[in-house]
């Protein structure tokens, strides 16, 4: 029997990037509304002292809501979605007959996972300001069209919103990926990992990296493939058992259990 989360991770990655098109594009209208209040001449936002007092209002009350509630928003959804990632693990582990529990290790290790991914959405978040404040200080200028700098905002928020769905996609996959192997990696009563060998499931066509080529359709040890970190063309700080072939990978690695499902698959790399 072997078994696949990608479905649960792919849910995770759709909610998280639903409420960030949600929370920009809520703070695209409040953006708008509040710009509208600028005094223009033809079309153009004067330059002048009430106008700038205006945007400076503007632009510290959007690094406050994003820096506050919208950061505090978000981290409760990937929380959630996270901390379910794990139930995932804990039932694909029932699932399989496996029954290692989360030592003291492993729980610590998750809780240090946990708190990574909260910096990347600080990080994320900080983007977003600079982004938009750009935006907006060019408005004062007095040469900037309105019917431009609304284009130019929508365009900023637009692509900050598939930018940032790509990144936080990108570290829930690497936090699944990370869970899964540090508990089936966990030793049982005789000092052996509870999973020893794992299937390099995925895809192989056009898009496929060359190093994820040479691995798919065979099995691994999470040691033997991290010895292969710098060959086939991979260039990814992270190692292979955390990051597969690199950012945004399509593969995972699926716990290989009963000794029917060990035997159908070549050691690899192969090719």
């Amino acid at each position: 029997m072997k078994t696949s989360s990608n479905d649960a991770v792919a849910d995770a990655q759709r909610a998280i990037a639903a409420e960030i098109r949600m929370i920009l594009l809520d703070l695209e209208r409040d953006i708008r509304a509040e710009m509208a209040d600028l005094s223009r001449d033809e079309n153009k936002i004067e330059r002048t002292v009430e106008n700038a007092r205006k945007l400076r209002s503007i632009i510290d009350g959007l690094r406050a809501r994003i820096e506050g509630p919208i950061l505090s928003a978000l981290g409760d959804v990937q929380s959630s979605e996270l901390n379910g990632l794990v139930d995932v693990v804990l039932a694909e582990a029932d699932k399989l007959g496996i029954d290692g529990g989360l030592d003291d290790i492993t729980q610590e290790d998750i809780r240090l996972l946990l708190d990574g991914n909260i910096k990347v959405l600080e990080s994320m978040s900080k983007n977003w300001e600079v982004g938009i404040e750009r935006i907006l200080a060019r408005s004062i200028t007095g040469t900037v069209d309105w019917d431009d700098l609304s284009t130019r905002l929508g365009a900023t928020i637009e692509t900050t919103g598939e930018t940032s769905g790509a990144v936080v996609g990108a570290a829930i996959a690497g936090f699944h990926t990370q869970v899964r192997t540090e508990y089936f990696d966990q030793e049982d009563e005789d000092g052996n990992p509870l999973v020893t060998w794992w299937l390099y499931s995925g895809p192989d066509d056009a898009r496929t990296r060359d190093f994820c080529s040479h691995f798919v359709g065979t099995r691994v040890t999470l040691d033997q493939l991290d010895e292969h970190a710098d060959d086939f063309e991979r260039t990814f700080p992270a190692p292979p058992s955390v990051s597969l072939g690199g950012y945004n990978c399509r593969h995972e690695l699926i716990p290989l259990v009963d000794q029917e499902d060990i035997d159908r698959y070549p050691i690899g790399p192969t090719k």
